[in-house]
């Protein structure tokens, strides 16, 4: 959800710099998850070394942990706590700085073919969100272990954005519910992305493929996490985003946004 924000408030430089005279990138947008496809990528259980668990999007992402209600720490600065929750359920809690962000609910179906993840939590704004994921299984495993494709998911609310330019050729975006802001130029450089849940070293780059599409780069600690192109409909009333992640370009996911 944070990278498609800031994503899609950058479409609005496609056309060059932006001033109070041509305006036509400035205002709201909203995820349309109808018309978007956000299925296909994958992620993976596995036995550690360590006798930990460990979890991986198979690209950038990893984290070890034991389902005994401790602290372990995460990925961007967090910390996870694992606990069982039923015979084929467990429930995680993330937090950052010692506040959640996020809670997840998982459970197996019967013939553990299937994994339906339910992630909670409150925005910074104050409003509840709500996320559900429906994974299948790839090939062999037992319980959490072993390879899963998501095969649906659903979104509330829909990401929302208000985009502004502060100066010619700057674009700034504030993505309400989370409070995070982006401010920045197309010129490839790396620009710090901020908000109270925003990793501390995450950045974006990007620069102006045609006058429909850019593309982009995020980055953790100087590491790409993220590759994406934006590309704008002819009557600039809707864009889609398609990005994915380094290695994963087969799982690349497409949203669209649609100017409200």
């Amino acid at each position: 959800m944070m990278k498609s924000a800031i994503a899609a408030a950058l479409t609005a430089l496609m056309v060059g710099p932006i001033s109070a005279a041509d305006t036509p990138w400035v205002g709201t947008w909203k995820l349309d998850p109808s018309k978007s496809h956000m299925t296909g990528e994958t992620i993976t259980f596995s036995q550690a070394q360590n006798g930990k668990l460990r979890f991986s999007d198979d690209s950038t992402f990893s984290d070890e942990f034991a389902i005994d209600g401790k602290e372990y720490r995460s990925a961007f600065g967090r910390t996870t706590t694992w606990k069982a929750a039923g015979e084929r359920a467990w429930d995680s809690e993330t937090k950052m700085g010692g506040l959640t962000v996020t809670k997840k609910h998982f459970e197996l179906s019967a013939d553990e073919k299937m994994l339906m993840v339910t992630t909670t939590g409150i925005n910074p704004n104050g409003t509840p969100f709500r996320i559900v994921a429906k994974f299948d299984r790839i090939g062999s495993g037992k319980g959490l272990l072993g390879r899963w494709r998501t095969t649906s998911l659903d979104i509330s609310p829909p990401d929302v954005l208000v985009l502004s330019s502060p100066a010619p050729g700057v674009l700034r975006w504030l993505y309400v519910a989370e409070k995070q802001t982006f401010e920045g130029k197309p010129d490839g450089r790396p620009y710090p992305v901020n908000g109270p849940t925003v990793p501390k070293t995450l950045t974006m780059s990007f620069k102006i493929k045609s006058p429909a599409v850019l593309s982009y780069t995020y980055r953790t600690g100087g590491k790409p996490e993220t590759y994406g192109l934006q590309t704008l409909a002819s009557d600039r009333q809707s864009f889609t985003d398609a990005y994915w992640h380094p290695g994963k370009k087969s799982e690349t996911v497409t949203e669209f946004y649609v100017r409200q």
